[in-house]
């Protein structure tokens, strides 16, 4: 089980064109139609920039800060990443089974957060470079060379 979110976004080229989306809101228009109509993140954008129920580390830090902090209803202010300007609202948060693709996930990244862990805290060294490991081409055949033609 772990805390999961389910909001939604509205994906834009700039600031300018978040913050116009937020005083639409406000001024009472659907989120999920301007999602629809304005959101550049087209996958989420066709279902009214609903994200589905997602766990922590899913989204980029800004987006995932946001989406575990806002609170539920709220719209967020504008939220740049590095693929554009969020609009964000949350929708609900609960405890739920993580999917397998999102368990595995989860295990890779605790395994690389430990990694990172022991090595910043041994005297643990990477010999496996592409410099220190000569490159296998495979097997060599070795060749024999040509007799004389017997006369």
């Amino acid at each position: 089980m772990a805390e999961q979110a389910r909001a939604r976004h509205i994906l834009v080229e700039t600031e300018e064109e978040a913050k116009a989306v937020i005083e639409r809101l406000d001024k009472g228009d659907d989120f999920a139609v301007l999602a629809e109509e304005l959101s550049t993140d087209t996958g989420s954008g066709a279902q009214g920039g609903d994200l589905g129920f997602v766990p922590r580390g899913r989204f980029v830090e800004v987006v995932d800060e946001a989406v575990f902090t806002l609170p539920i209803g709220e719209i967020s202010e504008p939220i740049q990443s590095d693929f554009g300007w969020h609009v964000i609202e949350v929708l609900e948060r609960e405890e739920r089974e993580l999917s397998p693709t999102d368990y595995r996930t989860a295990q890779r990244q605790a395994y690389n957060d430990w990694l990172t862990e022991a090595r910043a805290g041994a005297n643990v060294q990477d010999f496996w470079t592409a410099q220190k490991v000569p490159r296998d081409n495979g097997p060599t055949i070795p060749t024999v060379p040509a007799q004389p033609a017997q006369q």
